[in-house]
């Protein structure tokens, strides 16, 4: 799981990944008895390396039309407004 510090949703608190968005991902990974490791980076690696490396994944992004084909979505987890 890759994302970028964005509170609440997602951010660093030394070297804890947390956020609303956090939490529900890996509550949804203990349900499905997936492991996965977070990694807090720059936006644009983040969105980068979730298109180009295998097993990846974003969290969270906005929906926004020019990325419907690009992911598949979890969610809704929360709204930015």
């Amino acid at each position: 799981m890759v994302t970028e510090n964005n509170p609440p949703f997602n951010f660093a608190e030394g070297t804890e990944i947390k956020g609303t968005a956090t939490d529900a991902v890996r509550a949804m990974l203990a349900k499905a008895g997936v492991q996965g490791t977070f990694t807090v980076m720059k936006w644009d690696e983040a969105y980068g390396k979730a298109q180009t490396a295998k097993i990846t994944c974003i969290i969270s992004t906005a929906r926004l039309e020019n990325r419907e084909r690009l992911f598949k979505r979890f969610g809704p987890i929360g709204t930015n407004v």
